[in-house]
């Protein structure tokens, strides 16, 4: 079959596709990407266009390995039977053999990589434990009942609706991890069964859309700390963690420039200050950035159970705070439950703030784009509750459907790939990964000072 007849939609049948030899020139033709949307995995060329409005991870994961080597991304978020069930019907044939020896997935490391996740696989790191979930949710709802109980049965006073806001604090981070979990499909395994978890814990439970969540997170573990589509890192006008943002970024994720005006510098010029302060109060953000998704965004998935999902979570938040006597006391309560829980938020960003936020390109590896971008935060074993076993950062975006318990486990293993091909691995305990956070936001903001 010819290349105008591909082209033109004249092809018989998709088997006849299937069958054909493709040459990295001839898919890089204005042609070819002008109509079809490609990539490559495990050297067969596959016509995304159609699969990218029903991508169960939204079409921006797609849309960010479209026209390259997106095997190691692919591997990472799918499990085996997409490969197997899924992918076939959107194959348009083959790379030419000569060419495919010249990946980004044939060198040498990112090989490596994948033979190391498969003995990681081997080694059952990947299995979901339902056991260890069941025990999770458990916390999480014993944190909740108890929060109740210190509202409803304590004597009303501050000290005690400071308990009971540590308490829910306590019940949001705890679940959040479970939230998390299932967010990846790594729970049990079933995306079906995953999905409504996550819609409760999310939802139900934290007032956090579970969606709005999942669309950020693949498009910020497809394409770690780059300004231009890394919703994670795109916080202006409150704060810039690289003076790129300083020249109106376009986001395609927002699908608008983020424009550096007068509120941006100011802001900005004081970020050092107000990082903890905008942490102890992103929750609030979150609850606002769910609602919009829901209502407004096209990738929502699940709009009717979403939506109620919040219902239900003003349901029972809503009288848990109206229990409380006194309006200060209330305020206090909704202050510090957030607060405290913005624990988490330090966590995470701690993680990417301070990293390298340099562009990627198809031929740099996906395993040094990661370690590059992403730090550890180091800790004593018996302090993995706290942080949910997602202090380990680094592994778990090499491997973000490995169960979080497993991430210690896998370390080990990674740090000796690191080793062999010399690949920097950034690793912190909690306070100095807070250090150089503040201090990179400091650096950020002189520049602004220094009228760069």
């Amino acid at each position: 079959m010819g290349e105008n007849e591909y082209l033109n939609g004249k092809s018989s049948t998709n088997e006849t596709l299937k069958t054909r030899t493709w040459t990295l020139d001839q898919l890089n033709s204005k042609e070819v990407k002008s109509k079809h949307s490609w990539l490559i995995i495990k050297d067969k060329v596959y016509d995304t266009k159609e699969w990218m409005n029903s991508h169960p991870g939204g079409d921006l994961v797609i849309f960010h390995c479209l026209y390259q080597d997106a095997t190691v991304q692919f591997t990472r978020f799918h499990p085996a039977n997409v490969e197997k069930f899924m992918l076939p019907k959107y194959c348009i044939g083959t790379l030419d053999a000569n060419e495919a020896k010249t990946l980004v997935s044939h060198s040498s490391l990112s090989q490596d990589f994948l033979l190391l996740e498969e003995e990681l696989r081997t080694k059952g790191l990947f299995d979901p434990k339902h056991s260890f979930y069941i025990r999770e949710l458990v916390k999480g709802f014993v944190f909740m009942i108890l929060t109740w109980w210190v509202i409803l049965c304590f004597a009303p006073t501050t000290l005690n609706y400071l308990l009971a806001a540590f308490l829910m604090a306590l019940c949001w981070h705890q679940l959040a991890f479970v939230g998390h979990d299932a967010g990846h499909n790594g729970v049990t395994g079933k995306k079906c069964f995953d999905d409504i978890l996550g819609i409760f814990v999310g939802n139900c439970v934290g007032g956090v859309s579970i969606g709005w969540w999942k669309d950020t997170h693949n498009v910020h573990h497809v394409i770690t700390n780059d300004p231009d589509h890394d919703p994670d890192i795109q916080h202006l006008p409150l704060m810039a963690v690289t003076t790129r943002f300083f020249n109106d970024v376009f986001s395609s994720y927002h699908k608008k420039i983020l424009h550096f005006d007068a509120a941006s510098k100011f802001f900005v010029s004081i970020q050092h200050y107000m990082y903890y302060v905008i942490m102890m109060l992103a929750r609030f953000n979150l609850y606002i950035q769910g609602i919009l998704f829901i209502f407004k965004n096209r990738r929502c998935r699940y709009k009717g159970y979403e939506a109620f999902g919040l219902l239900l979570f003003f349901s029972w938040f809503v009288p848990l705070v109206s229990n409380i006597e006194g309006v200060g006391n209330k305020i206090i309560f909704l202050l510090c439950s957030h607060a405290m829980a913005g624990l988490l938020h330090v966590q995470i960003t701690i993680s990417h703030f301070s990293m390298c936020t340099e562009k990627t390109t198809d031929q740099e590896e996906f395993f040094r784009h990661q370690l590059r971008t992403t730090m550890d935060v180091d800790c004593p074993e018996w302090l993995d509750w706290l942080h949910g076993g997602l202090q380990f950062q680094a592994i778990h975006h090499l491997f973000p459907r490995m169960p979080r318990r497993n991430l210690r486990k896998a370390r080990e293993d990674v740090l000796k790939l690191c080793k062999k091909h010399g690949v920097n691995y950034n690793s912190y305990n909690f306070i100095s990964g807070n250090i150089s956070v503040i201090n990179h936001l400091k650096m950020i903001s002189t520049k602004i000072n220094e009228g760069e």
